[in-house]
């Protein structure tokens, strides 16, 4: 149902759009001392294809494990010394503690602590350099060494890291839209020479991973690993996700109330005038939602109220689009 007003709503099932390009910058993603992220390790679901303004839905994820993620300053590790190039480390519980140069031009990976061995990296790895466009690829060299049971070991390897796509995101926990997939190749070895003779073990990381703007952290990755013909796959995703950082200049904040909500729910834009807007409505599998009616009642002219009697109970996503381009996406819960 239409309505006319300095700024009208549309409620619709999709609509085909074209978003700009998202421009990844250090300030984005790099992770920051005093971060936590709620990462959750998943079975594996396949990456999708690369492209612009493509609709991933990793929805099937599901978490066999919770794991709480802390950037922290390599000082507070007690590592400091040992890893020099690091001026943040990252704390898993159960976990090997991991080191990075987080940077103006990349995001680099310093080595990694283990009851079993530190992996310090003489040549840093790139993970992601910046400014990251479309399209955008580069191939880095990186050398690392260890001991492993009073042995020593050589790590060598290549990472070819590709901005291969950028569009819709779709989680768990919600939908996301200017997300940005990189696609993350690592070739390298592990050399030893013990008792007169070469010992080298190669493996081969094959991995795709999803960034959003003001996440320092991946949102989402889909990886599988082989190592001497054995191979591993998995996935993991974040749940505290930070939504609505969006490069579309029209983008609209907006409320809902009540939340919970039983029968009806008020949409509060944060609107400007000569703007078309609309609302999608999705589960929380991410999938769209039979269209309800807009009730007639119009409180003001950025207030909009929304029949949600057709919808059972459970957890929905609301999402506005302005002149086509999504903005983020809020949760509301229907409860009676």
């Amino acid at each position: 149902m239409k309505k006319y007003l300095p700024l009208y709503l549309i409620l619709i099932v999709s609509i085909g759009h074209t978003v700009a390009q998202p421009v990844l910058n250090y300030s984005d993603i790099n992770p920051v001392i005093g971060n936590t992220f709620n990462g959750n390790v998943s079975n594996y679901v396949a990456p999708g294809s690369a492209g612009a303004n493509q609709t991933w839905d990793l929805t099937s994820m599901a978490s066999t494990q919770a794991v709480l993620i802390s950037a922290v300053t390599p000082a507070s590790t007690g590592l400091a010394s040992t890893y020099p190039s690091a001026n943040l480390a990252l704390t898993y519980p159960g976990s090997p503690t991991t080191f990075y140069n987080t940077n103006t031009s990349a995001f680099q990976f310093a080595g990694q602590s283990s009851a079993q061995a530190d992996i310090v990296y003489s040549n840093l790895e790139d993970l992601l350099r910046f400014p990251a466009t479309y399209n955008s690829s580069y191939t880095d060299a990186w050398h690392a060494s260890f001991t492993s049971n009073g042995y020593p070991y050589s790590r060598t390897g290549s990472t070819t890291v590709t901005y291969d796509g950028y569009g819709t995101l779709k989680l768990p926990g919600g939908i996301y839209s200017n997300a940005v997939r990189v696609h993350f190749v690592q070739t390298y070895t592990d050399s030893s020479y013990i008792g007169g003779f070469w010992f080298v073990i190669p493996y081969n990381n094959d991995e795709y991973i999803w960034y959003l703007k003001g996440n320092h952290y991946p949102v989402a990755t889909s990886f599988t690993l082989t190592a001497s013909g054995s191979t591993i796959q998995s996935s993991t995703f974040l749940t505290n996700i930070v939504s609505g950082v969006n490069e579309n200049s029209n983008a609209l904040s907006f409320g809902l109330f009540p939340n919970p909500c039983a029968d009806a729910l008020n949409i509060v834009a944060d609107a400007t005038s000569g703007h078309k807007a609309e609302v999608k409505v999705y589960n929380s599998l991410g999938e769209v939602m039979e269209t309800p009616e807009l009730d007639n009642g119009i409180m003001n002219d950025n207030k909009f109220r929304l029949d949600t009697r057709k919808l059972s109970q459970g957890i929905y996503y609301a999402r506005i689009l302005v002149d086509g381009v999504e903005s983020s996406s809020k949760q509301f819960i229907v409860a009676r």
